[in-house]
């Protein structure tokens, strides 16, 4: 796993064009193996903060919440609220790269929340305030590029992207992980709604050839 020091993550958060970060407090060796365990089945990025007992996860704070709450840790999320598109024709920056300008949908500034170790808001426990603002680009990893090791993108035409974004929504609602698939699946398969969410996903399996995620 990266290392990373604290100011250079409070650093990487500010940049306008970064992921959002968010940094649970307090991890223990044994709350390291269940973060590590998790960020392989659901492909997040994490880091190790340097002297500290503390973990960064790029992007998916939805999930990073999730991760403090269940080994009970505060965190703390923090992002630049911004975003711009191409004023060029989307299909034709997509084939091109190139635009003539970029319009600004949205400039909120730099926020920070911050959640106790049962998930409820409660006011920022880390310092922002860094005089360094030199980003670092942690592997140029950015808001707009985000999935991380999904099997098949890249090299053919089959991608299992879209099991992997119900496995996450299954493990914020607190899925059952299905080892075989190593993929969350509902917790409730009983109900009509329970039992067409893993039609779903088993069908999805079959139409992309995978064994498992």
């Amino acid at each position: 796993m990266e290392k990373i020091t604290l100011n250079e993550i409070i650093s990487y958060s500010k940049g306008k064009e970064n992921a959002p970060v968010t940094v649970i407090d307090d991890v223990t060796a044994k709350d390291l193996e269940y973060i590590k365990t998790v960020a392989e089945r659901l492909r997040l990025y994490i880091l190790e903060i340097l002297d500290k007992n503390m973990i960064a996860i790029i992007n998916r704070t939805d999930i990073a919440v999730k991760i403090a709450s269940d080994i009970h840790k505060r965190c703390q999320i923090m992002y630049y609220d911004f975003i711009k598109r191409p004023s060029a024709n989307l299909v034709a920056y997509k084939l091109t790269g190139y635009t003539p300008s970029w319009i600004v949908l949205k400039d909120n500034g730099y926020l920070v929340k911050a959640y106790n170790e049962y998930g409820k808001e409660i006011e920022q426990w880390l310092n922002t305030y860094n005089e360094d603002t030199t980003e670092r680009k942690l592997n140029d990893i950015t808001k707009y590029d985000i999935s991380l090791n999904i099997r098949g993108c890249g090299n053919s035409r089959r991608c299992n992207a879209t099991i992997l974004e119900l496995s996450r929504y299954y493990f914020i609602n607190n899925g059952i992980f299905n080892e075989k698939r190593q993929c969350y699946y509902p917790s409730d398969i009983t109900s009509n709604r329970g039992k067409e969410d893993y039609n779903k996903l088993e069908k999805l399996f079959k139409r992309w050839g995978f064994n498992s995620l």
